[in-house]
């Protein structure tokens, strides 16, 4: 009756498989008093007549192949870099699933998203919080605004005079915050136009 050892054990058994034909023992023998089968036996034997001690190591099952080459993450790295507009995703965010999309899109390979996060991090990306700009804003404005109204501002409140700010307000239901992939050591900009709300496919499609 064929024993049962865990894979761990199976180097010391064909240190002693070798050492009990050393003993002179026969195959069938052998085969007998450890409880495996003559073709584990006889194979046993062949490797160490070939490699020597080296043929009787435990090693480590090879990893399964990667699906990309290097120079296809170059080419995805490229193509993350044109934004997910350009790809065809409402708004600018980056999620696990948009870009194991358009893994499919480039290459028509597909990963489980926990290994997407794997690939991107690997290439130099993280997860992040963008910066929000208002696609009206104006340089030139904004820039008077500092040099002019804000001086003006200071004034005032030196004069204790009242300061008063207005803006509309109302209330939003769903989630503003949402995050992106994008470089490490690159905060991404997205630019908007102002009042309008990022879709909602952009917070809930999974980082």
């Amino acid at each position: 009756m064929k024993a049962k050892y865990k894979p761990s054990d199976y180097e010391i058994l064909r240190r002693r498989c070798v050492e009990l034909k050393e003993a002179g023992w026969k195959q069938k023998d052998i085969t007998s008093a450890l409880g495996l089968t003559e073709g584990w036996v006889s194979q046993t034997l062949k490797k160490y007549r070939e490699l020597g001690a080296e043929g009787l190591l435990a090693r480590k099952p090879p990893g399964s192949l990667p699906k990309l080459t290097s120079e296809q993450l170059s080419q995805l790295v490229e193509e993350l870099k044109q934004g997910a507009v350009s790809h065809g995703f409402p708004g600018h965010i980056w999620t696990r699933s948009r870009v194991n999309e358009l893994i499919g899109r480039l290459f028509g390979v597909s990963y489980d998203l926990t290994q997407v996060g794997r690939i991107l991090k690997k290439l130099g990306w993280s997860l992040q919080k963008p910066a929000k700009k208002a696609r009206q804003q104006s340089k030139q404005k904004v820039q008077q605004w500092r040099e002019e109204t804000v001086p003006e501002l200071k004034k005032a409140e030196d004069e204790n005079r009242a300061i008063v700010y207005i803006d509309e307000s109302g209330f939003y239901l769903l989630p503003l915050v949402c995050r992106t992939w994008a470089p490490k050591g690159k905060t991404p900009i997205i630019e908007e136009k102002a009042g309008k709300r990022t879709p909602q496919s952009d917070r809930r499609d999974g980082p």
